[in-house]
């Protein structure tokens, strides 16, 4: 099954946190802030914030009003540059996603006589589109329409 992992569920519930205090104008939030109000573990998620810093989608501060923010709008930051960011590359299976279709395969022995592998690159690819076309932006208002109770992004794992 494809799913997001957990740790890219924290990681989008804490860049659409940083996207709301943006929004209102507030000033940079801690690890420790994002973690205590959503009750996320905090060891956790400092290190996916290390992980988005690195990748270029927060800005940190330190020091007493210290924290972190988003390093560009939240309506450019996507749900494929968060992927990559925790997880790596997505696709949908390991076989031939990066190559180049005229390329052999070096991860598979099947792919002189595979079936199916010029659909999986179709549908890797169509799964790429999609990530990259949907923003942080887009989850804040897909929560905000479908159920004003959820107005603060909250992960699954924590709304059961």
């Amino acid at each position: 099954m494809l799913s997001l992992t957990r740790k890219t569920d924290y990681a989008l519930v804490a860049l659409a946190r940083l996207a709301q205090q943006q929004a209102d104008g507030g000033h940079a939030l801690s690890a420790r802030c994002i973690a205590d109000e959503y009750g996320l573990p905090r060891q956790l998620l400092m290190s996916l914030l290390k992980s988005l810093h690195r990748a270029g989608l927060v800005e940190s501060t330190r020091g007493l009003r210290g924290g972190y923010e988003l390093a560009r709008p939240s309506d450019r930051i996507t749900i494929a540059d968060v992927v990559d960011a925790i997880e790596g590359s997505a696709r949908l299976t390991p076989c031939c996603a990066d190559e180049e279709p005229g390329e052999a395969c070096t991860m598979c022995n099947l792919i002189e006589r595979c079936p199916v592998t010029g659909a999986i690159r179709e549908l890797n690819g169509q799964i790429a589109d999609f990530l990259r076309a949907v923003t942080v932006d887009t989850l804040l208002e897909k929560s905000q329409s479908t159920s004003p109770r959820f107005r603060r992004a909250v992960p699954v794992s924590v709304r059961r």
